[in-house]
């Protein structure tokens, strides 16, 4: 009600009250957002999640490939539960740099999903992350959900400031 009172005794500076609003509301949401990385694969798909920072990320667990349309599913209730801002999803290449056959059926896969959620979804490089999971001690779902964890904590550590 404040900001109401001042906009109405000094209508020259309610810019100011709105401007100032505004650069509160994106910081809210920058500091809020979570992401939420999958490690794709056709039988387990990986999932971690960032903390509300954007700054750690944590293993989730897994979601059992049933079909890309009971995966999406699974994906948007994931996204609204967990209030996601943004997907990554680890994109295979081969120890070559070249894509694979599991490439195109991930890009496949990544296509599906922007068409599914309002999100923005983007591809990490997940090479050796698996083998990094799996040299820690993880097997079957606790791996993909590590190599997941390890593919979105490459993917925030590009965007750490200082």
């Amino acid at each position: 009600m404040i900001s109401v009172q001042c906009v109405l005794l000094f209508p020259r500076f309610a810019y100011l009250v709105a401007e100032g609003f505004f650069l509160y509301l994106i910081a809210v949401i920058i500091r809020a957002m979570r992401y939420l990385c999958l490690d794709y694969g056709l039988k387990r798909i990986g999932v971690a999640v960032s903390d509300e920072e954007g700054r750690m990320a944590f293993p989730m667990g897994i979601i059992f490939h049933r079909g890309i349309d009971a995966v999406i599913k699974e994906i948007v209730e994931r996204i609204k539960k967990e209030h996601i801002g943004s997907v990554v999803v680890g994109l295979p290449v081969g120890l070559d740099s070249k894509e694979t056959q599991q490439t195109t059926i991930t890009r496949r896969f990544v296509t599906a999903l922007k068409k599914a959620v309002s999100i923005p979804v983007e591809t990490e490089n997940e090479m050796l992350t698996s083998r990094m999971a799996a040299d820690s001690g993880m097997k079957g779902g606790h791996r993909d959900a590590a190599s997941a964890a390890i593919i979105l904590q490459s993917y925030l550590d590009k965007f750490k400031k200082g």
